[in-house]
C-alpha cells in the first residue's frame, strides 16, 4: 500500500522569513515585544508596498520563507501562534516519516498566490515521491494549520489540487475570516499601547494576507441591520481589501473539499460582530443580529467559521474548549490530527471544559486581571506563567472564587512575552493557554 504524503502548511506568521540571510522573522521575535521602541525597526522590515494584490514582494521587500517557527510567534492584539514543534515531533511518528513535508511561505502575501505557490512545490515533489517503488498510487494529505488551511483548501478546490489529494486537515481555519482583523485598518488592536498600535496598523495594512483574514460574513451592524463588507463601508477598511476578504470563499465554490476534516477551539470569547457607531467601530461577542453564540470561537475564530460556507457530504468538524493560539500544540487536537492523516478518528474528549479571558498587551509591572470560568465552579485551578525563553515566573498563581463558576487572579508582568497557562490543580485535567505581552 503507498504511503500518502503527508504536508504542513503553517499559519500567518508560522514561517521563518530571512532577507540576504538574515532573519527578519522567527520565534525569538517574540521576545522583541518588550516596548515600543524596540519594534520599530522589525514592524518597518515586515512591510510590504501598498496595494501589492495577488503578487510576490519583489527588491527590498522580498524575502525568503526558510522553515517553520517551532516557537512562539506573534503580532500584539492581532495574531499569535504556538509554533510547530510538537506536531512535527509527533509526525514522525508516523510509518515512513520521510515522506511528513513541510511547506514554509511568506506569510505576507494573498492566500491565493501562496496557494498557487503550493501548487508548484506539489507537482514536483509528489512526483519524486511516487517514482519509488511501492508509492505510485501516493496522494496528498494536507494538515494546515489556521491560513494555512487557506492555502491549502484553495489550491485543493481551485488549481487542480483534488487530482492528487487524499484529505485535508485543518485546524483553527478561519474559512469565513475574523472580525480581530478590522482592527488592522480601522486601528485598536493595542490599546493599551498606542504608539505601538498605530506601528502595527501600518504594517498589517500592507499585506494581502490580513485581508484574505477579514470576514466575509454578515458580521457588519450599521443601522441595526446586519451586512457584510460587500454591503457596508467600515471605516479604515478600504474597497481593495473589503473585497480580498470574499477571494478564498469564491475559489473555493469552484471545488469541493470531498474529504475533509476541520478542527475548531471552542468556549472562549471571541468577537463575532461589528456595530458602526459615528465614525467608530464597536466590537462584540454577539452575533450581528444581536442574538448570543454561546459557543464563541477559539479567541480570534468563530467556532462556526472554522469550516467551509460550503462543506461537502462526509465533512468531520471537531470543537475543543481551546484558544487559538495554542490549538496545533493541544493533546487532544494533535491527537485527532495524526489520527485523521491516515483516515481513522477518535473520541471527543470528555471532563472539564475552561475558558479564558486574558489580556493581550498590559503595561509591565502594572495589575490586570485574569478570570477563568469552568463548567465546574469548584474546580481547584492555578496559573503558571512561562516567558516565551523557557524562564518560569515563580510561584505558581492560585485562582480565587469569583463566583458564578469564574476564578480570577491578578497579575504584574515583567516586560517581555508570558505564557499563560491555566490548569487543573487536583480532579480531571484540564488547561488552556495564551501569550500576554507585557510592554515596558
Amino acid at each position: 500500500m503507498a504511503h500518502d504524503l503527508v504536508v504542513v502548511v503553517p499559519g500567518f506568521l508560522g514561517s521563518v522569513l530571512e532577507r540576504r540571510g538574515r532573519e527578519i522573522w522567527n520565534t525569538t521575535m517574540a521576545a522583541a515585544w518588550t516596548s515600543v521602541t524596540s519594534t520599530t525597526d522589525l514592524l518597518n522590515s515586515l512591510r510590504l508596498p501598498e496595494g501589492l494584490g495577488d503578487e510576490p514582494a519583489d527588491g527590498a521587500y522580498a524575502a525568503d520563507a526558510t522553515r517553520l517557527v517551532t516557537g512562539w510567534h506573534v503580532l500584539p492584539g492581532l495574531w499569535a501562534g504556538a509554533g510547530y514543534h510538537r506536531l512535527l515531533a509527533r509526525l514522525q511518528r508516523l510509518d515512513r516519516p520521510e515522506r511528513v513535508l513541510t511547506f514554509p511561505y511568506d506569510w505576507r502575501l494573498s492566500v491565493p498566490y501562496n496557494a498557487r505557490e503550493l501548487g508548484r512545490r506539489i507537482e514536483l515533489t509528489l512526483e519524486r515521491w511516487r517514482s519509488q517503488p511501492g508509492e505510485q498510487d501516493a496522494r496528498v494529505v494536507f494538515i494546515g494549520h489556521s491560513m494555512g488551511g487557506l492555502i491549502a483548501a484553495a489550491y485543493v478546490a481551485a488549481y487542480g489540487g483534488a487530482e492528487v489529494t487524499r484529505r485535508i486537515i485543518t485546524v483553527g481555519t478561519p474559512f469565513a475570516g475574523a472580525v480581530r482583523t478590522v482592527k488592522a485598518y480601522a486601528g485598536g488592536l493595542t490599546p493599551a499601547a498606542e504608539r505601538l498600535d498605530t506601528a502595527l496598523t501600518r504594517l498589517t495594512r500592507t499585506l494581502p494576507a490580513v485581508a484574505n483574514l477579514l470576514p466575509s460574513y454578515r458580521f457588519a451592524t450599521h443601522s441595526g441591520v446586519p451586512a457584510d463588507l460587500r454591503e457596508v463601508t467600515l471605516p479604515g477598511v478600504p474597497r481593495t481589501a473589503a473585497e480580498a476578504a470574499f477571494a478564498v470563499p469564491d475559489l473555493l465554490l469552484k471545488g469541493d473539499l470531498t474529504d475533509a476534516v476541520h478542527l475548531g477551539g471552542r468556549r472562549q470569547p471571541t468577537e463575532l460582530s461589528a456595530e458602526v457607531a459615528g465614525d467608530g467601530i464597536a466590537y462584540r461577542r454577539r452575533l450581528a443580529d444581536g442574538t448570543d453564540f454561546p459557543a464563541h470561537g477559539d479567541g480570534i475564530v468563530p467556532a462556526f467559521a472554522c469550516l467551509p460556507a460550503h462543506p461537502a457530504v462526509g465533512t468531520r468538524t471537531m470543537h475543543f474548549a481551546v484558544r487559538h493560539a495554542t490549538l496545533q500544540n493541544d493533546d487532544h487536537v494533535l491527537e485527532h490530527t495524526v489520527d485523521a492523516v491516515d483516515g481513522s478518528g477518535v473520541d471527543l474528549p470528555s471532563g472539564p471544559e475552561l475558558t479564558a479571558y486574558l489580556p493581550e498587551v498590559i503595561r509591565a509591572g502594572e495589575p490586570a486581571r485574569v478570570w477563568i470560568s469552568s463548567d465546574n465552579a469548584t474546580l481547584p485551578l492555578t496559573l503558571r506563567i512561562t516567558h516565551v525563553d523557557g524562564r518560569v515566573l515563580e510561584p505558581a498563581l492560585p485562582l480565587r472564587p469569583l463566583g458564578d463558576g469564574n476564578q480570577g487572579a491578578i497579575l504584574r508582568l515583567p516586560a517581555g512575552a508570558w505564557e499563560v497557562r491555566a490548569t487543573t490543580v487536583t480532579g480531571p485535567p484540564a488547561t488552556v493557554a495564551d501569550i500576554v505581552i507585557a510592554i515596558s
